[in-house]
């Protein structure tokens, strides 16, 4: 016989809370910032770097901006043929009430596209 736990999601979610609620991002207050990601030939999609002023790290940002980049990143725009490409994406990430965010901004590409072969 097998017994499931069935309070585990809870108690992750207060350990979370217990752990990094002091970083959490405050709701409805938007956070100025950016995120840095690549895209290679091979289909590899890149997230780099990230930053929003004011908001320390905490794992709730991490997922929003990981399932923001995940979805943006499956757009055509971000096909790169035989070169890796960068792009920049200025904005602002939003808490919302009930656990989500928004990230409003743009991506603009970053001219340093190297192509396959060159040699550093």
């Amino acid at each position: 016989m097998t017994f499931v736990d069935v309070y585990s999601s809870r108690k992750q979610e207060e350990v979370l809370q217990d752990t990094w609620g002091h970083l959490a991002a405050e709701p409805r207050k938007s956070y100025p910032g950016f995120i840095l990601f690549s895209a290679s030939p091979n289909g590899d999609h890149n997230l780099l770097d990230f930053d929003f002023k004011g908001l320390d790290g905490n794992p709730w940002t991490l997922d929003h901006v990981s399932e923001w980049w995940s979805c943006e990143t499956n757009k055509d725009a971000y096909s790169v043929g035989d070169t890796v490409r960068f792009w920049r994406w200025e904005g602002t990430y939003t808490s919302l009430k009930n656990g989500n965010a928004r990230l409003s901004g743009k991506a603009v590409e970053m001219f340093l596209s190297v192509t396959r072969g060159d040699a550093a």
